[in-house]
């Protein structure tokens, strides 16, 4: 929530029909989109809630922890295909078979 009213809500009061504003904007949400990618923050984006993604902190067999993000719900006897979005265990997880 606090995502939401510190960016997206100041951001969608601006008048885009000025030219000056909408450079602006562009500006802002590059910087914004930089910041979460270099954070790792961009996991819990509103927008893939928004999209329908969910996002799991699962602890694997060797005890380590990561964090997936996945379109649909996860149950624990689902088997998954992970595809790395980072190097900091964080995947987009893809359910396959049954």
């Amino acid at each position: 929530m606090s995502f939401f009213i510190t960016y997206i809500l100041p951001l969608s009061s601006m008048n885009l029909k000025d030219w000056k504003s909408t450079i602006i904007f562009l500006i802002i949400m590059f910087f914004t989109i930089l910041l979460l990618m270099k954070t790792d923050l961009y996991y819990t984006n509103p927008v893939l809630s928004l999209a329908g993604y969910n996002t799991f902190k699962v602890t694997t067999k060797n005890k380590s922890d990561i964090i997936i993000i996945i379109n649909s719900d996860l149950n624990i006897d689902d088997k998954i295909f992970l595809k790395p979005i980072t190097q900091n265990k964080i995947y987009y997880a893809m359910k396959v078979g049954k």
